[in-house]
């Protein structure tokens, strides 16, 4: 699964990291290459709490070919839409 961890260490912060991580979702699902639809309609962002770290947002996709959309095949090159949405800072406010 092609996916970026943000950890937020004091609770406090997580009402701000969490608008950032749905920020980033939309990012890419504006971002995502449309073949059927379902690369965009799979990624999300999910809370988590298990990293021991702090709280933590996974932000990605579970379909098996997401990352090889991201990254590229040798047969394929990539066609990135996380990393983007990861760099496009202007719109986390």
């Amino acid at each position: 699964m092609e996916k970026i961890n943000i950890y937020v260490i004091k609770p406090e912060a997580d009402k701000w990291f969490n608008r950032v991580a749905n920020n980033i979702k939309r990012n890419a699902k504006q971002l995502a290459p449309v073949d059927s639809g379902d690369l965009k309609n799979s990624i999300g962002v999910q809370k988590d709490t298990s990293s021991g770290y702090g709280v933590g947002y996974v932000i990605g996709s579970s379909l098996e070919y997401a990352g090889m959309v991201e990254l590229g095949t040798k047969y394929k090159g990539a066609r990135p839409y996380l990393r983007p949405a990861l760099r496009n800072k202007g719109n986390y406010k």
